[in-house]
């Protein structure tokens, strides 16, 4: 089981550097808890364990995925317009869940 902390279709950023995170997002790492530690270790849906970093942008107090998200983002051939999610797992809050859905183009 986990809780939903963000939804979000990529934008041409998101897919190719780093992944904008929204101020509404829940259940993200406390910066002031972890003494500024950004880690969080994120379980794809092909069971990939990956190690992403949601810095605070001092300028605007948003975060954003970094550390392996744009290797991620190219092993699965992300592109703008596809969906992400973003999960917390309730055993160990510790550990996300990341899934994502490939946009398909419509011919009729």
């Amino acid at each position: 089981m986990a809780r939903l902390c963000f939804e979000k279709n990529l934008s041409p950023t998101d897919a190719k550097s780093n992944l904008e995170i929204s101020k509404r997002a829940l259940h993200l790492p406390n910066l002031k808890l972890q003494n500024e530690d950004t880690s969080m270790f994120v379980r794809d849906q092909n069971g990939c364990l990956w190690e992403f970093e949601a810095p605070e942008k001092p300028s605007s107090g948003r975060r954003t995925l970094r550390g392996e998200w744009p290797k991620f983002a190219s092993i699965y051939g992300l592109k703008p317009t596809d969906t992400v999610r973003l999960y917390q797992t309730y055993l160990d809050t510790t550990l996300y869940l990341i899934e994502f859905e490939k946009t398909t183009l419509s011919l009729f």
